[in-house]
């Protein structure tokens, strides 16, 4: 998992980190952070998100409320949901007592980290410097507008997710793109079309 950060920038305080979050979400993305929004507190719970946070506090239970266990956990609520969900913000920032917008710009700012869940199929493209060099950006155009969604985001039916990945070691073969587990190479606009189109044994 690539998820960019230091050892040494998990053991500052969170304070600084979420400063230094959303600065460098600034510099690295250029553009404003997405920032902490307290509307999503306001609203009632659902049966599933009551479920969701029940399973939040079930992991908070079994973490100590020091602050730099923060990613940690954040990480182990989406290894168990598949994301973290917006509305256990609140909880999770009580157990540390940070504010809530410390929490939100910490999962905010790690990419491997999401606020809602990915759809049933997770399609990566490569990215990297080799893919690069052969139309990756190309095929990534074609896959957002073959299936009207953005990169990082996931189709309306849940049923696609599209992401950049960087490297899956196949750069002989590019444009390389990952489909759950499996690598596929030299993949031109057609290609990624049949390859969409088998999934779930859909033709359309």
């Amino acid at each position: 998992m690539d998820m960019r950060y230091d050892t040494y920038v998990i053991a500052k305080p969170l304070a600084s980190l979420a400063s230094a979050a959303r600065s460098l979400h600034a510099e690295t993305h250029g553009r404003a952070p997405r920032f902490f929004d307290r509307s999503i507190f306001d609203k009632p719970m659902s049966h599933d998100t009551e479920r969701e946070i029940e399973i939040v506090r079930e992991e908070l239970a079994v973490t100590a409320p020091s602050q730099d266990l923060l990613l940690p956990l954040l990480l182990d609520i989406q290894r168990r949901l598949g994301h973290v969900p917006k509305s256990s913000i609140a909880v999770i920032a009580e157990h540390f007592n940070l504010s809530r917008a410390d929490v939100h710009g910490v999962a905010s700012f790690y990419h491997d980290l999401r606020d809602v869940p990915r759809g049933r199929h997770v399609v990566q493209i490569c990215q990297a410097e080799a893919c690069q060099a052969v139309g990756c950006r190309a095929l990534a155009t074609h896959a957002q507008r073959a299936l009207g969604v953005a990169l990082g985001t996931t189709t309306p039916d849940s049923r696609i997710t599209i992401e950049a990945a960087y490297c899956f070691g196949n750069c002989a073969c590019g444009p390389t793109i990952r489909i759950g587990d499996e690598i596929y190479g030299r993949v031109t606009a057609t290609r990624f079309d049949e390859l969409i189109s088998a999934l779930d044994g859909a033709h359309r």
